[in-house]
């Protein structure tokens, strides 16, 4: 096979948080692949013997057991695209493409490109009530919210205002603080939950009156969720009568979410 001299004249990376897939464009039709590894390889110099002098001609990349990639078009072509498979948004890749030259297994290669882990968008919101709201004997009801502190995903809609809408596949921290306005003796929980499904998260304590002035509860939890799911917040007391939620500013009932990573790989 002859060997083609190709220039890269375009060169485009795009990373998401799974995958990189390259674009690359040449000034002459040409069939290449593309070597990558999350870390850097090993280089040589090259030199040409010219008129008894040697002279530098740049470096080759060597690895030890580099991951191979072939263009995903057929043939020769001016256009090609690569894609490395599955990553980590914390991977850093390095790569170069190349094509076979005359001898078997001769590389003519490209310079080395190393591209950054992603910065992935940890976008979040936190809600809070403004209005005390009653909780029933013995009946466990969902929290309401009325005020947005912050939301820049679009997680809550105030058509659902005892809900976080979950808008795309991912592993989130989800968490809750309230407290009940000085309930009288008795015991209360609190759970944070997907619809109607079991809770994922639980937490409760006895209240004893004389001693306790009112009944906070809090927690926090990563959970992997899917979209079109809605997370609430709920709670159940015995205190024997209906009590209202404490209103506090910084942090009753106060509910927040935030996005922390790519969907776990093997989730529960």
């Amino acid at each position: 096979m002859a060997m083609v001299w190709w220039i890269l004249t375009y060169l485009d990376n795009w990373r998401p948080a799974h995958t990189l897939t390259v674009l690359a464009e040449t000034n002459l039709q040409a069939h290449l692949f593309m070597k990558w590894s999350k870390h850097k390889p090993a280089r040589r110099p090259v030199y040409k013997r010219v008129r008894g002098v040697n002279v530098w001609c740049g470096y080759q990349y060597i690895w030890d057991t580099p991951n191979l990639v072939e263009q995903m078009q057929p043939g020769n072509t001016f256009e090609h695209i690569f894609n490395t498979g599955p990553l980590i948004a914390s991977d850093h890749v390095w790569y170069y493409l190349f094509s076979i030259g005359e001898r078997p297994f001769k590389e003519c290669q490209s310079a080395l490109f190393h591209v950054l882990p992603v910065e992935e968008l940890m976008p979040s919101a936190r809600v809070y009530n403004t209005v005390p709201q009653i909780i029933p004997n013995m009946a466990s009801t969902r929290l309401t919210f009325d005020t947005v502190w912050w939301d820049d995903y679009n997680f809550f809609d105030p058509a659902t205002p005892d809900s976080f809408n979950i808008p795309v596949g991912a592993l989130y921290q989800v968490g809750c603080s309230f407290r009940y306005s000085h309930p009288p003796a008795g015991g209360a929980s609190a759970q944070l939950q997907r619809g109607i499904a079991w809770p994922f998260c639980y937490h409760s304590h006895p209240i004893n009156a004389p001693y306790w002035a009112g009944a906070g509860l809090s927690m926090s939890v990563l959970v992997p969720l899917r979209p079109g799911d809605q997370i609430q917040v709920s709670t159940f007391h015995n205190f024997g009568a209906p009590v209202a939620i404490m209103i506090a500013p910084s942090d009753s009932p106060h509910f927040w979410i935030r996005l922390v990573g790519p969907y776990p790989i093997s989730p529960p």
